[in-house]
């Protein structure tokens, strides 16, 4: 403070640096291990101040666990972050935290992760690109979805992704393989007694 490095905050219930590039230089300078370690504590600081309210800070605190290395913790709050932001329909920011989850959970593997929440996570992404009218994407993910769907060998999850992929082929203005689809999707759906 007497330096200038860190001035208050104007309602002065924080800290924070005079200037950005002076956080960046001395975060440039800490070792990646220091930086693990500042991270974690930031991110259980952010858990201890809001412990009813975790939701006010999940974006940040998905930041701060995931700079740690802790895999799961961030995992976590992604997750939140994204369904916070699509319940607000801030889609861009639902798109991100999803697409990040999914990455967290690449590289968490398969024996950590549950193939069911990976599903609903790409299946989340995948209407917020049918949403934004996103074909190249929503695309991808439908084949992501059909593959997973058949691996887990569940037919309920199969007929939704047969009505998903029913809906972007009529979206696509292929209407003789949106009817094949959803024909499909229906079968699949009388197998699962639903």
């Amino acid at each position: 403070l007497e330096r200038q490095l860190l001035t208050c905050t104007p309602d002065k219930d924080a800290i924070a640096f005079s200037h950005i590039e002076i956080q960046q230089v001395l975060y440039e300078g800490l070792s990646s291990l220091k930086r693990r370690l500042m991270h974690r504590e930031a991110g259980e600081a952010l858990e201890r101040r809001y412990p009813p309210e975790p939701h006010q800070r999940v974006e940040a605190l998905a930041y701060h666990f995931l700079q740690a290395g802790e895999l799961e913790k961030g995992l976590l709050y992604c997750i939140q972050a994204a369904m916070q932001a699509k319940s607000s329909y801030a889609s861009q920011s639902a798109l991100y935290w999803y697409s990040i989850a999914l990455d967290v959970m690449d590289q968490l593997g398969q024996d950590n992760v549950s193939p069911q929440q990976r599903f609903e996570l790409l299946l989340a992404r995948e209407q917020i690109y049918n949403d934004q009218g996103n074909r190249h994407a929503q695309n991808t993910d439908l084949t992501a979805l059909q593959n997973l769907a058949q691996a887990l060998n569940d037919p309920a999850k199969q007929a939704i992704i047969h009505k998903r992929q029913s809906t972007y082929e009529h979206g696509m203005n292929h209407l003789s393989e949106a009817l094949t689809e959803a024909q499909t999707g229906l079968i699949a759906a009388r197998q699962s007694s639903n």
